[in-house]
C-alpha cells in the first residue's frame, strides 16, 4: 500500500466526524467499535464508520439518496470485523490523532513506543491552530527518553544512542578509509 503525505494538514474544519458539532476540546460522546459489534448505519453515522466500512474492512460503500448500501446490498446495520482504537497524543493541544484521522484497526499497531527517538515542537501548527509554537525546534530535553512509565522523571537513553552513532560513523569512517587504502594500491 502506498502512504502519500503532504506538507500540510489543514485541521480548522476536519474534526472526525464532519457532521457532528465537535472540536478538539469538546468531543464526543463517541463509541469504539470492536470485532463483532453490530453498528447502526444511517445518513447520521455513516460519517463515523465510512472509512471503516470502505477502506479498512474492504467494502463497497454507497449511499443513493436516503438508503445506505454495503457491496450493493442495503443495509441498516453492519458488523464490524476487527478491533479499533481511538488514538490520542501525550500534547493533546498539538497532536495529529484520531479527532482528525479516524478511527485505528488494530492491524494498523506496530507495538507500543519504547522511547521518544525524536520531538519536534511546531512541526504540525499552522496559522489555523490554536497551539501555536514558538517556531519550528527540536525538543532535545525529551530526545530518547523512555515512555509510558508513570513516572515524571524518564529515563533517559542518550547514552545508547551515543553508543549507536558512535558505532555507525565509526564503522563509515572505517570502511571509507579502507576502501580508499585498496584504491591506492
Amino acid at each position: 500500500q502506498r502512504i502519500i503525505y503532504t506538507d500540510k494538514v489543514d485541521i480548522s474544519n476536519t474534526i472526525f466526524p464532519m457532521n457532528k458539532d465537535w472540536n478538539k476540546d469538546w468531543y464526543g460522546p463517541i463509541k469504539i467499535p470492536k470485532k463483532g459489534d453490530i453498528i447502526d448505519i444511517n445518513l447520521e453515522t455513516i460519517p463515523m464508520y465510512s472509512k471503516l466500512i470502505r477502506e479498512y474492512e474492504n467494502n463497497i460503500l454507497e449511499v443513493k439518496g436516503n438508503q445506505i448500501f454495503i457491496n450493493k446490498v442495503a443495509a441498516d446495520k453492519y458488523e464490524v470485523k476487527q478491533n479499533y482504537y481511538f488514538m490520542m497524543g501525550d500534547n493533546r493541544d498539538a497532536s495529529l490523532d484520531s479527532r482528525y484521522f479516524g478511527f485505528v484497526p488494530e492491524t494498523h499497531i506496530m507495538g507500543s513506543p519504547m522511547f521518544t527517538w525524536l520531538s519536534l515542537e511546531g512541526s504540525f501548527t499552522d496559522n489555523n491552530s490554536s497551539y501555536q509554537a514558538n517556531g519550528w525546534r527540536i525538543r532535545w530535553d525529551r530526545m530518547f527518553k523512555a515512555t509510558n512509565t508513570g513516572e515524571a522523571n524518564k529515563t533517559s537513553y542518550w547514552w545508547v544512542a551515543a553508543i549507536l552513532m558512535g558505532i555507525f560513523f565509526g564503522w563509515d569512517y572505517i570502511m571509507k578509509f579502507v576502501k580508499r587504502k585498496k584504491n591506492e594500491e
